[in-house]
């Protein structure tokens, strides 16, 4: 399990916005088997709710 990640000292509520690239491509190549090089990309955006 990957180590969690620490936004603040405060305790408050996050918004987050997730973008990804590459799920199509993920897709056409598990129809062939299991895809061997990293092909999806993911960008987490965190901002505190005022």
């Amino acid at each position: 399990m990957p180590e969690p990640v620490h936004l603040s000292e405060q305790a408050c509520t996050w918004s987050v916005r997730v973008a990804c690239k590459g799920r199509v491509e993920v897709a056409e190549q598990a129809r062939r088997g299991v895809p061997e090089a990293v092909v999806e990309r993911y960008v987490f955006q965190f901002w505190p709710q005022l």
